[in-house]
C-alpha cells in the first residue's frame, strides 16, 4: 500500500519540490515599424537584350516580435510596402539587312515604352546570441516583388539610305508581369557602442540568396516587309541564379520610458545576378515594447 500510495502522489511531488523545477525569465518584445524605402530592380533577361530598369520610393510598415532569454534572441518581423510605380523607355536599331543582292535601303529604330506598379512583401525570423558588445545572428528571410505591367507602346521609325524618315507607326500591346522572388538564408555580425543616452550599433550580413524571376512577356519578332507584318506571341521566361548578397545597417535605440524604446536605423542590401540586380536602400523608425515575464519550467 506504501509503494503505491507513492506512485499515486509522484506527479504533485516533482511539480511542489524545488529540486526538480527552475523559473526562466523571458523579454517579449513587440515591434511596429514604419519606414521609407528608395527600391531598384533591374531586369537584364528583357526586351531587345537591353536592360529594363524601375526604381522608386514609397513607405513601408512593418510588425514584429522578439523573444529573448538571457544573451539570446529570437525574432520574427513582417514587412509590406505602399503601391511603388516607374516607367523604363527601350531603344534598338536595326541596321540595313544585308542579302545576296547588297544591303537593304532602309534602317529601323524601336522605341518601346515600359509603365509598372509594383510593391514588395518580406518575411524573415532570426536567431542570435548577444555577447558583450558583439551580436551574431543568423536566419532565413523570403521577399516577393510584383510587377505589374500596366501599359507598353511601342513605336517604329524607319529611315532611307540617305536617313530621311520615310516610315512611322506606333502600337500598344497587352500589358506584361514579372514576378520576382528572393530566398535568403544569411549569417551576420555586428557591434555595438553604448552611451547613456542609447545604443549606437552597426551590422554587416552575408547571405546565400536564391533569386527566381517568373516574366510573362509579349515578345516581337523582327519585321518583313511591313510594320504590320510583324508578329507577337506570348511567352514565358523563367530564370533562376545562386548568388551571394550582402546588407549593411546602423542602428541607433534609445528608451522612450521604462518598457518603450525607440529605433532608428539606415540599411542598404544587394543582391545581382547575371539576369536581375535588386538594390534597397532603408531608412526606418520603430517602437519596441518590452514585456518582460517568468515561466517555470520542469527539469
Amino acid at each position: 500500500m506504501k509503494i503505491q500510495y507513492s506512485i499515486k502522489f509522484l506527479p504533485l511531488l516533482l511539480i511542489l519540490n524545488p529540486c526538480f523545477s527552475h523559473s526562466a525569465e523571458y523579454t517579449f518584445q513587440p515591434i511596429l515599424s514604419m519606414g521609407y524605402m528608395l527600391y531598384e530592380f533591374k531586369d537584364n533577361a528583357s526586351y531587345f537584350n537591353q536592360d529594363t530598369s524601375f526604381k522608386d520610393s514609397q513607405v513601408y510598415f512593418g510588425l514584429g516580435g522578439t523573444l529573448t532569454h538571457k544573451n539570446y534572441y529570437a525574432n520574427l518581423y513582417w514587412q509590406q510596402t505602399g503601391n511603388f510605380s516607374d516607367s523604363t523607355t527601350i531603344y534598338s536599331k536595326v541596321d540595313p539587312l544585308i542579302t545576296d543582292n547588297g544591303p537593304t535601303n532602309y534602317y529601323s529604330e524601336y522605341e518601346k515604352k515600359i509603365e509598372s506598379d509594383f510593391d514588395q512583401k518580406n518575411i524573415s525570423i532570426t536567431f542570435g546570441l548577444t555577447s558583450n558588445k558583439t551580436t551574431f545572428f543568423a536566419g532565413y528571410r523570403f521577399s516577393n516583388t510584383n510587377f505589374d505591367i500596366i501599359n507598353i507602346s511601342e513605336s517604329e521609325k524607319r529611315f532611307d539610305e540617305y536617313k530621311y524618315q520615310r516610315y512611322t507607326n506606333q502600337l500598344k500591346l497587352e500589358p506584361d508581369s514579372i514576378d520576382y522572388e528572393n530566398n535568403s538564408f544569411f549569417i551576420g555580425c555586428g557591434y555595438n557602442l553604448i552611451f547613456k543616452q542609447g545604443v549606437l550599433g552597426g551590422k554587416i550580413t552575408i547571405s546565400h540568396t536564391n533569386m527566381e524571376t517568373k516574366r510573362n512577356l509579349w515578345i516581337g519578332l523582327p519585321p518583313d516587309s511591313t510594320y504590320e507584318d510583324r508578329a507577337y506571341t506570348k511567352q514565358v521566361i523563367n530564370s533562376k541564379d545562386n548568388v551571394f548578397g550582402y546588407a549593411l545597417g546602423i542602428t541607433w535605440k534609445a528608451p522612450l520610458s521604462q518598457n518603450l524604446n525607440y529605433v532608428l536605423s539606415l540599411d542598404t542590401t544587394q543582391f545581382k545576378s547575371d539576369d536581375v540586380e535588386e538594390i534597397a536602400y532603408i531608412l526606418n523608425a520603430a517602437i519596441e515594447w518590452v514585456i518582460p515575464f517568468k515561466t517555470t519550467l520542469i527539469k
